[in-house]
């Protein structure tokens, strides 16, 4: 068997024996709020903050481990999203403010 598939086989499994536990859980919904607090329009701090504590209250009293690895896993990308949008803006940001103090638009043929 090739090396890639023994490598991918033991990552996989691995990811499923993750145990996800009150902590992570809390860990997660902090870094989602704090994530949402980056935002820079109002309404999509509220939209991030509200989907978040509607998802963890709806979800709060899940007992099987592979509902909530489920839901974990899903806040976990939802978390990702979140950061990459917050990223996103704020490049949008630093380069809309080079362009006012150079008071020009870069473009691809100008060096």
């Amino acid at each position: 068997r090739p090396a890639e598939d023994r490598g991918a086989r033991c990552i996989s499994r691995n990811h499923f024996r993750m145990q996800v536990g009150r902590r992570e859980v809390l860990q997660l919904y902090r870094s989602l709020l704090k994530a949402a607090k980056h935002l820079t329009e109002d309404n999509q701090l509220r939209f991030v903050t509200e989907r978040a504590r509607i998802g963890f209250r709806k979800n709060k009293n899940l007992t099987y481990k592979d509902e909530i690895l489920l839901e974990y896993r899903m806040g976990l990308t939802y978390l990702d999203t979140v950061q990459i949008r917050v990223n996103h803006l704020h490049a949008i940001q630093s380069a809309s403010q080079a362009v006012i103090e150079g008071g020009h638009i870069p473009t691809s043929d100008s060096k």
